[in-house]
Order: structure tokens, then C-alpha cells, then sequence
């Protein structure tokens, strides 16, 4: 991997990235089976929310795996291999445009825990401002830190993560008992 792929950009939020989900989500709808649910996650799904200008997408399927691999790469989707080892039925892909990431697609069996927690945090972010504008001060600080490498800059704001998956789940739950 070249040094400028492996760049740690973080920019403003800007609302052109809804619409490459909405573009993305159109071109994977059209190939893809009807079972397959698909939305906008991670921190370009969150306005004002500073970010690393990749979309994130969250797909959910029963599908077997490899299924979908075909229709995949025939939008330029190719498959990484063992990227969340915490979850084997949780499979990863990635599709360049020239030559930097712009979207990860996150394929998630409907069994796994992962959507949910995904959903309750970036609705958490949404409907608090505060606790996004913590999350974006770290995320720039760690991106100054660590400019060329993901790993590092992912290790660095592990701490505000984990606080504020604590805080998304405790925030779901009150909402759900309401």
C-alpha cells in the first residue's frame, strides 16, 4: 500500500457524502437480492461529523457467503479478507476511485450484534451533537498523530469509542423502554 493510500485524512462532515451512499446504495440495490437490507453508517451517516472521507455501508443478508460476491465486483467491490475476526460471518469489502478507498461495504448476517450497535451509535451521534463534536475533536488529534497509519489512528481513538458505545447502548435501551 502506497503512503498516500494509507493517509489518515480527516475533513469536515460536507453533504455531498449522503449522496454517494444514496448514489452507492442505488448501484448495489440494482444487483444485489431484494433481501438485502442496506444503509448508511459510521461517521459520514452523522452531519457535522468530522470523518475520513470513506463511506461506510451497512448490508444485511442470510444470504451464504460468496453469494453476493459476483454482483460485488462487478460494481469494482473486492472482497478483505478476515478484516473483523470478532465476527466470522461479518465480511468486508472495499471499492477505490482513483486510487484512494471511497466505500467499505459491511455485509452482516442478520444473527450478528454488530448492525444494532452500529445503528444505536451513529443514531446516538446524531441526536447528540456534544457527544459528536467529542468524537470528531479525537478523531482530528489522532489523525495529526498518526497521518500514516489506520491502525495507529483506529488504536487512538479507542478509548472515545468504547465511551461512547457505552453511552449509544445505555441511550438505546431508555429509548426502548419508553
Amino acid at each position: 500500500m502506497t503512503a498516500e493510500r494509507n493517509l489518515v485524512e480527516v475533513v469536515d462532515w460536507t453533504p455531498e457524502w449522503p449522496q454517494r451512499f444514496a448514489r452507492a446504495r442505488g448501484e448495489l440495490v440494482a444487483v444485489l437480492p431484494d433481501d438485502v437490507t442496506i444503509e448508511h453508517f459510521g461517521s459520514t451517516s452523522v452531519p457535522r461529523l468530522a470523518a475520513k472521507p470513506i463511506i461506510d455501508i451497512l448490508a444485511v443478508t442470510d444470504r451464504p457467503a460468496g453469494e453476493t460476491d459476483g454482483a460485488l465486483a462487478s460494481l469494482g467491490f473486492f472482497a478483505i479478507p478476515r478484516y473483523f475476526t470478532d465476527d466470522p460471518d461479518h465480511r468486508c469489502f472495499g471499492r477505490n476511485r482513483d486510487g484512494r478507498r471511497a466505500e467499505n461495504l459491511h455485509l452482516f448476517h442478520p444473527r450478528s450484534p454488530h448492525p444494532q450497535w452500529n445503528r444505536d451509535f451513529r443514531d446516538y451521534l446524531i441526536a447528540r451533537p456534544d457527544a459528536a463534536d467529542r468524537y470528531g475533536r479525537v478523531k482530528r488529534a489522532a489523525a495529526i498523530v498518526h497521518p500514516g497509519s489506520r491502525a495507529d489512528y483506529s488504536d487512538e481513538k479507542l478509548a472515545i469509542m468504547r465511551s461512547l458505545a457505552r453511552e449509544a447502548r445505555d441511550w438505546a435501551a431508555a429509548r426502548t423502554r419508553i
